[in-house]
């Protein structure tokens, strides 16, 4: 069963699935603290089952709507980083 926080969007059994490995694969059942539920929310750590075997998955990879605007690997992207009370100094590298 693969565990993961939920960042945005919604999670509900029969939802397709895509991979950042390009693979996909239907919800079968969410479960939060070892209860059943019907649906995933921000915020919320959950294990799910899906129609696709372990091997196929690996630590750190994202999942998102098959439907709608799926992950995609990039080479490279921008971000802009805030650093809060660092007790030693960043720099470069």
């Amino acid at each position: 069963m693969p565990t993961g926080v939920v960042v945005s969007g919604e999670m509900r059994p029969g939802m397709k699935l895509a991979f950042s490995n390009n693979t996909s694969a239907e919800v079968k059942s969410i479960e939060m603290h070892h209860m059943p539920r019907e649906e995933a929310k921000p915020g919320d750590c959950i294990g799910f089952n899906l129609d696709l075997s372990a091997k196929e998955l690996s630590r750190g990879m994202v999942v998102g709507d098959a439907d709608n605007n799926p992950p995609k690997v990039c080479k490279s992207f921008v971000a802009q980083v805030i650093v809060l009370d660092h007790p030693a100094n960043i720099h470069k590298g």
